[in-house]
């Protein structure tokens, strides 16, 4: 059985994915007119994986055969199995995230367009339920950015309340991850 902190060693490292990730394809997507097809395939598949990473961050917390789900949603909930943490602070977290995805389909994608197209673009689904309609990557930039945030605030709070400090989330990681795709990309 996994235990929170196992979950947030997880969550962890999808969050810093994350913005690595989006700092490496943002020098991409910014470009309409990209000189070869070799960037254009980079920024294909980075901007899949991108999707990945903020569908797997946002996963609802179920139970496998390791535990919860190893997500933000997860972390939260094996979180209030401790004596250690607050309660309401957890349900704050919670609704932040709730907040977070709500507010995605007026910028154009929801939650269900991004698993829909996860599910037919990385889980090789050949026919799925509903036509799968396309959405700008500076919408996931956006939310996960704020993805990010949420991350590093439920880390801190969590450590504040006595759990061990796993990894430090840096702000700066997405820049610094745009600067080395700027110098690899030559953009």
């Amino acid at each position: 059985m996994a235990s929170v902190n196992d979950l947030r060693k997880h969550v962890l490292d999808d969050a810093v994915e994350l913005m690595e990730t989006l700092g490496m394809v943002d020098p991409l997507a910014r470009r309409s007119d990209l000189p070869t097809p070799a960037l254009r395939f980079l920024r294909r598949v980075l901007a899949k994986y991108a999707t990945l990473v903020f569908t797997r961050l946002h996963t609802k917390a179920g139970r496998g055969p390791t535990g919860i789900t190893a997500s933000i949603d997860g972390v939260l909930e094996a979180a209030k199995q401790s004596p250690s943490f607050n309660p309401a602070e957890i349900v704050t977290f919670q609704d932040r995230r709730e907040k977070l995805l709500d507010e995605m389909p007026a910028y154009g994608v929801s939650l269900e367009q991004l698993n829909l197209f996860r599910n037919a673009e990385l889980a090789h689904s050949l026919h799925p339920h509903q036509p799968i309609q396309p959405f700008a990557m500076h919408v996931l930039h956006t939310f996960g950015d704020k993805t990010y945030e949420l991350v590093r605030d439920v880390e801190s709070a969590l450590i504040k309340c006595g759990a061990p400090d796993i990894q430090t989330l840096p702000t700066d990681k997405y820049d610094e991850w745009f600067a080395h795709a700027q110098a690899l990309w030559q953009l």
